[in-house]
């Protein structure tokens, strides 16, 4: 459902661009479906500029239950593929074997 609406967002776009040079004006905003939470920039810019401040303190603090949870996720993903990836090329090589000896 989301997607449709970036279609459609961004074919206005497209034609407004062939019409001639686009100004501010021009740009639609987002649809409220793709629309992000307010990140708050001021804070994190904050944070980035004291001592000792680093781009992951200000990520952990606009996305505080997001990171933690996000990186979770990526590494049982990343585990996952690499593991299936393996196991299926291992199945796909002794299918192709069973079948290359079944043929002579």
């Amino acid at each position: 459902p989301g997607s449709k609406w970036l279609v459609l967002w961004c074919f206005r776009l497209l034609c407004r661009g062939f019409q001639g040079p686009p100004d501010e004006s021009d740009y639609p905003l987002l649809p409220k479906q793709l629309q992000v939470a307010h990140i708050p920039v001021k804070q994190a810019q904050a944070i980035l500029e004291a001592p000792g401040g680093s781009l992951t303190r200000a990520l952990q603090h606009c996305f505080r239950g997001l990171l933690p949870a996000a990186l979770f996720l990526g590494l049982i993903c990343g585990l996952l593929s690499t593991a299936v990836r393996a196991e299926l090329l291992r199945r796909l090589v002794s299918s192709v074997a069973v079948q290359s000896s079944g043929v002579e």
